[in-house]
């Protein structure tokens, strides 16, 4: 139980890292464009984060139940 949350915790970190980068990237390219945008932050609605609105509180959840099994 604890491994599928270390697992959970992994997998949706990395996800949100990725659209971290993505981010950046956009961000980059509208400040190097000569036109001005309006830019409004997008929300990260895919993957893992289109089930719930914090999946990673549910991988520590999973990795402290494991924990407390052991106890």
């Amino acid at each position: 139980l604890s491994a599928l949350g270390l697992i959970l915790f992994r997998l949706v970190n990395g996800q949100k890292h990725a659209f971290m980068i993505s981010q950046r990237n956009i961000q980059k390219h509208q400040q190097n464009s000569q036109t001005k945008t309006l830019s409004s932050p997008l929300i990260l609605s895919s993957g893992y984060w289109a089930w719930s609105r914090h999946p990673n509180y549910a991988a520590d959840i999973l990795q402290s139940l494991g924990w407390s099994i052991l106890c």
